[in-house]
């Protein structure tokens, strides 16, 4: 089921006052205003893949621009090395894509274990917590139990 309210979708897209007070009169503001729904398993055809291509149309039923991340394409093994500090261009072009220009972001979390995705969690390791700060989550939770992963959504 999908408990997100539609007027709470679109509260996402107004740009923080100092953006529009940075950005000239009659330009682009400077961050993007796209939408990034990360899908936060790397699962083959999971539910919350499918879950996430329903949000991409929610959004852009309202007339918004969204993107999506899919954990699928991460590269692992280069994620491996980024956690033990050796930094890799294609991680660092993928932070610089997806990440560094949007300011707000949701985040589609299977349960896994009573929790949420390690997958999820070395992807949050890695990411320097200062690309965050000021952006907006939403946390979605998938599970096929009624509870809609709220243990993971609780940890997250």
């Amino acid at each position: 089921m999908l408990f997100v309210k539609l007027e709470e979708l679109q509260t996402l897209r107004s740009p923080s006052f100092e953006q529009k007070k940075a950005a000239p009169q009659g330009t682009v503001d400077k961050f993007m205003e796209r939408i990034v729904v990360i899908s936060c398993t790397n699962r083959p055809d999971s539910y919350t893949l499918k879950l996430c291509r329903a949000y991409l149309k929610l959004v852009k039923d309202l007339g918004k621009e969204a993107i999506l991340l899919d954990f699928r394409e991460l590269p692992l093994d280069q994620m491996i090395s980024e956690n033990f500090g050796k930094s890799t261009p294609l991680f660092t072009g993928l932070v610089h894509s997806y990440i560094q220009p949007h300011n707000k972001f949701v985040f589609v979390a299977p349960e896994y274990n009573g929790s949420y995705p390690g997958i999820l969690k070395l992807f949050l390791d890695i990411v320097p917590p200062r690309e965050w700060t000021h952006k907006k989550a939403c946390l979605v939770g998938v599970s096929q139990g009624r509870a809609g992963n709220l243990r993971g959504m609780d940890h997250l």
